[in-house]
């Protein structure tokens, strides 16, 4: 699985033959999508979409760091 913005998953599902990530079925992670092990077999394709999830990770903000209690 890979998380893309949302271009780069419409494209990973039409161009890859990825679908949506679901760990539990019904209960998607609307960020993520499955590659296909013909996508994760081809190691410069695979590298393509990874660094499409890089580039987009690096683009959101950090996390608030959590209060202790």
């Amino acid at each position: 699985m890979v998380w893309l913005s949302e271009p780069d998953r419409g494209d990973a599902i039409k161009r890859a033959g990825a679908k949506p990530f679901e760990p539990t079925p019904g209960r998607g992670m609307r960020e993520y999508v499955e590659l296909p092990s013909g996508v994760i077999a081809d190691a410069k394709a695979l590298r393509g979409w990874l660094e499409r999830g890089i580039a987009y990770v690096r683009t959101l903000p950090n996390k608030a760091a959590k209060q202790k209690s």
